[in-house]
């Protein structure tokens, strides 16, 4: 309840600099006092094939980034 009501008042305060600490304030609430629900993780799996070229394994990426299809190519 007192998120919500400094959300509504920050949106209401037209001084620049006291909206922004406001804003702050909010931040460090939800950081200190927050949760993260996390409903669930994406798995993926990269394979390639000897015939695949210019695959790019990155182990923080998925699919060369979502650029599979146009950064690799089958070859003969």
């Amino acid at each position: 309840p007192d998120f919500d009501k400094m959300v509504l008042a920050a949106r209401a305060e037209l001084d620049e600099a006291k909206r922004k600490q406001m804003y702050h304030d909010m931040a460090v609430m939800v950081r200190d006092e927050g949760g993260l629900i996390l409903p669930m993780f994406n798995q993926f799996i990269d394979a390639t094939g000897p015939k695949v070229a210019g695959w790019v394994e990155d182990p923080h990426q998925e699919l060369c980034n979502g650029y599979a299809l146009a950064k690799c190519w089958l070859e003969a």
